[in-house]
């Protein structure tokens, strides 16, 4: 009888955290555009710097061909954007770490890629 003169009877419970964190992916999407940019061009600065913190500790035992953090910074971005190699030896001499940090950053860039898409094709 309430609706049909144009009046609804609605009351608002308390809003549970718990909700709103396990819903991250949609609570990410609600967020102003320049935030979302932001966290995007933070995720993918933190991956590439963990990423040259590794290639740097593996250069000198895997013939990286990277002599300073710079070089593997540069180095990290060039595989996690799959860009190309621009090293001496594409096989890393032999060494097993290189061909599991090359895995290891492709998945975290397709990844993240997979995700931003995700967020800008729901938004």
């Amino acid at each position: 009888a309430a609706q049909s003169r144009g009046r609804l009877r609605i009351s608002h419970a308390k809003s549970s955290t718990s909700l709103l964190a396990r819903d991250m992916f949609h609570n990410v999407v609600k967020t102003p555009l320049r935030t979302i940019v932001a966290f995007v061009f933070f995720s993918y600065f933190l991956a590439a710097f963990v990423f040259a913190l590794l290639w740097w500790a593996a250069s000198s035992r895997c013939d990286v061909g990277v002599g300073s953090f710079r070089g593997a910074f540069l180095f990290s971005v060039e595989t996690l954007f799959t860009i190309g190699y621009g090293t001496r030896d594409q096989f890393f001499d032999g060494c097993w770490e290189a061909p599991l940090l090359v895995f290891s950053e492709g998945m975290v860039g397709v990844l993240l890629g997979c995700v931003t898409l995700g967020i800008v094709y729901t938004r």
